[in-house]
């Protein structure tokens, strides 16, 4: 049997090390909270060792970028943040099936909640070759 694994690693400013303690605490509420419905968190936060204003959120063993991009939007409405924010993913599957592999990267507005951008490449590939071989997609 195959693991399907998503890996991510971003970092996310939030302004002090007062606001970073308490985003790590948000952090737990919110792992807690998708626990109760059985869903796994899929991501990881702790400090970042070279900014103690800065989280690092990364996957734990395979990574959930909706709910890191969840947890961001929590974070910015929490300590009034605001811009653009975003990162990058990689699927990959340990028996390399090319239909797993892949990733994506996505841009939010921390201010507005919107989702600015998102792209998978899977899909990006899917409708690209639909196109040049004169399937309209």
């Amino acid at each position: 049997m195959a693991d399907y694994i998503t890996h991510f690693a971003c970092i996310l400013d939030v302004g002090s090390r007062f606001n970073a303690a308490r985003a790590c605490s948000m952090w737990s509420a919110f792992a807690e909270e998708l626990d109760r419905e059985g869903i796994p968190a899929g991501f990881v936060v702790s400090l970042d060792a070279d900014d103690d204003a800065t989280l690092w959120i990364r996957h734990g063993i395979t990574g959930n970028p909706d709910h890191a991009g969840l947890f961001a939007l929590r974070c910015a409405k929490a300590f009034g943040l605001t811009g653009a924010w975003g990162f990058q993913w990689m699927n990959s599957c340990s028996s390399l099936r090319p239909e797993y592999l892949g990733g994506g990267a996505m841009v939010l507005d921390l201010g507005t909640g919107k989702t600015l951008a998102r792209v998978d490449t899977r899909a990006w590939l899917a409708a690209k070759l639909r196109q040049h071989n004169g399937v309209l997609a």
